[in-house]
């Protein structure tokens, strides 16, 4: 999943969760007659029931289309995490799909660091100076990278001849990627999450890490300047050699240290007493010594350390995200927006005119989507899923076992963690990865909680909702190949053709708004070529369908404007242009098609001699620059003023909106 943009696009998501639940019912087909099959656990109820709370958003939610994708993605995290608990049932399975997970994300490092030395060619892998990969966000693939090299230091302590060797190998690789995507949220969780492993594993897995970390440390010291010169000449060659040589000076230290600690027979107490404790004092040399170690880093690296701090602009932003975030909540408290809602109200609701459709926050974009309740519902599963890492860390006797639990627990907690910052969970690999390691935990651990009623009716309501993930993702992914098709044949004159796929787009995806105003568009357009009256009124109720689903869409509100005036159906278009106004009240964008259709309105009712209707218009033009001059002065009173700040502009097209109607009301 990494490789596809991290699952974020429903271009990569809906075939990822066609096959999601092929496999799942596939399973169920090949295993229904098994006892296994209908084992449940509580965790599973808590997963299935936020399924559903997301699902039932769909009938009340404020972005139907939204909610409903939500709900889909949903199934098919617990699907994964029933798979992966039912498949996964053995440790030597685990260390199979763990490694299988580790090289997936050196692979995904790889691209990321073919990218910047321009041998690999992918869209925003690296930008900037910041390694993004195939995940285009490089705060996701920093903390992609933290979480898996975790994974490798735990495969590095635990196995032995060429597999060692990969995962000292892997671990370089990881944490190379982890620094070069120069995610600050990601950095500052790499010492809590590195102390908490060292504490949780047994002494062998102490000393690996301690080896592997040094490896990491020095290796990096030595080739980054490097890398980081080459990466920025003509000639990038030289960089791939600096990588290289990183690779095997990380894992020769981290040999040579091994051996030194084995020969040096050094007592267990130095490990479980000493280290953790000079790991207390660690912060304070580090900090005392900040110049000399910013001064020997790359310029654009030590410039984003130095800035970590609660007082960045970045910071300040998201502060006024979660502001805004609560906002929202507090009209909608209990069942929440429905799927998407940030995404859909937003705007309303911003404190300054910013462009975001995530929340930055997991937990609040959940809490504004499925209310107090999804929240507590989610609450729930991961207390769940603390106390049974909790139960089985304490009664396994296996220190391999204990590790294996301490180095998954600590990638989820990575993951889950950072994405109190930032958006990870709206990249649909993310959670796949977290609820399959979940899963693979609870498939090798002893079961607690378990559930002894209704197994039956729970095993036919998880093949209907598999069956409901595959039957839906599938007609989304022909109907927006359907839709693609027909934008092609529209470009090439094939209009019959054009208009039969587009058709057929909506009605198997009608919650797709875009894809019926696309239709309603060219339906009429053709209409009113042909002076069909009747198509011409079927494409103004297929425009209305499509704002009755899409009431607050900024660039459906501007279409369906022109559209609406342009059919005489004027009330309509007053409708828009005032939903315009009050769903996006700090886009400059708005003041453009607002002052133009009131303009074209004036001009027509000046034209059919209506004087009294064309002044109250005109005079709302020119309200305009006071209205926005008001709307600035709020956003100076509600915010710290900072780069990042947007202020309602007067646009160009605005101003020269606003001109010809202070000449026209002159004229009258």
């Amino acid at each position: 999943p990494p490789f596809f943009r991290g699952l974020f696009f429903q271009r990569e998501l809906l075939p990822t969760q066609v096959l999601i639940g092929g496999v799942f019912l596939l399973y169920w087909v090949f295993n229904r007659k098994e006892r296994f099959i209908q084992d449940y656990q509580w965790l599973d109820y808590g997963l299935i029931a936020l399924a559903c709370l997301y699902s039932a958003s769909v009938f009340y939610g404020v972005n139907k289309l939204l909610s409903l994708q939500e709900a889909l993605k949903y199934i098919a995290f617990f699907l994964i995490l029933l798979l992966s608990r039912r498949i996964v049932d053995h440790v030597e399975k685990l260390y199979i799909v763990v490694k299988a997970i580790v090289l997936a994300g050196v692979l995904v490092v790889l691209i990321g660091t073919g990218a910047a030395l321009e041998w690999v060619s992918f869209s925003d892998a690296f930008v900037g100076g910041m390694m993004n990969s195939t995940f285009q966000y490089h705060n996701t693939f920093g903390i992609y990278c933290l979480a898996l090299l975790f994974l490798a230091y735990m495969l590095g302590a635990r196995e032995s001849g060429p597999w060692k060797h990969v995962a000292r190998g892997a671990s370089f690789i990881l944490f190379f990627g982890f620094i070069l995507s120069y995610s600050r949220g990601a950095w500052i969780l790499l010492p809590p999450l590195g102390v908490l492993y060292y504490i949780l594993v047994p002494i062998h897995y102490k000393k690996s890490f301690i080896a592997d970390f040094i490896g990491n440390f020095v290796a990096l010291a030595i080739v980054i300047n490097p890398f980081t010169h080459a990466i920025n000449k003509e000639v990038k060659g030289s960089g791939a050699l600096w990588f290289v040589l990183g690779i095997l000076v990380s894992m020769g230290i981290a040999m040579a240290l091994e051996r030194i600690m084995e020969k040096l027979s050094i007592r267990d107490r130095f490990y479980n007493i000493a280290i953790p404790s000079f790991t207390l004092v660690l912060p304070i040399i580090l900090f005392a010594m900040k110049d000399t170690i910013l001064g020997f880093l790359p310029e654009d690296l030590a410039d984003r350390m130095a800035n970590i701090s609660l007082g960045t602009e970045t910071v300040t932003e998201r502060t006024v995200f979660y502001q805004d975030a609560f906002k929202i909540i507090k009209d909608y408290p209990l069942f929440g927006t429905g799927g998407g809602g940030w995404g859909t109200l937003y705007r309303m609701y911003q404190s300054y005119g910013y462009a975001s459709t995530q929340a930055h926050n997991y937990y609040m974009q959940l809490w504004i989507e499925v209310g107090t309740i999804g929240l507590l519902l989610l609450g729930i599963v991961l207390l769940l899923y603390v106390y049974h890492c909790v139960r089985n860390y304490y009664t396994c006797e296996d220190g391999d076992l204990k590790a294996i639990h301490a180095g998954l627990f600590i990638a989820v907690a990575a993951l889950l963690g950072h994405s109190a910052i930032d958006f990870n969970m709206a990249l649909a690999a993310i959670p796949i990865l977290i609820w399959g390691i979940i899963g693979m935990q609870m498939g090798i651990s002893q079961p607690f909680l378990k559930v002894k009623v209704g197994k039956n009716a729970t095993t036919y309501g998880i093949v209907a909702m598999a069956s409901i993930l595959l039957i839906i993702s599938s007609f989304h992914t022909i109907a927006m190949n359907e839709i693609r098709s027909g934008i092609s044949d529209l470009n090439r004159g094939r209009i019959d053709s054009a208009m039969k796929q587009m058709k057929s787009a909506t009605k198997l995806n009608p919650l797709e708004p875009t894809y019926i105003g696309d239709y309603a568009t060219i339906a009429n357009h053709i209409a009113v070529q042909a002076g069909d009256e009747d198509s011409r009124v079927q494409s103004i109720k297929k425009m209305d369908k499509a704002m009755e689903l899409a009431p607050y869409d900024f660039n459906l509100l501007t279409k369906a404007v022109g559209f609406y005036f342009g059919n005489d159906e004027i009330d309509k278009a007053f409708k828009m242009i005032e939903q315009l106004e009050k769903y996006h009240p700090l886009n400059s964008s708005t003041y453009e098609s607002v002052t133009g259709f009131y303009l074209a309105v004036a001009q027509e009712y000046a034209e059919e001699g209506k004087k009294d209707e064309a002044v109250e218009i005109l005079q709302r033009i020119v309200d305009i620059e006071g209205k926005i001059d008001v709307l600035n002065q709020d956003i100076k009173d509600s915010v710290q003023i900072t780069n990042m700040v947007r202020f309602v502009e007067v646009t160009a097209k605005t101003q020269e909106n606003i001109e010809k109607a202070r000449e026209l009301l002159s004229s009258l």
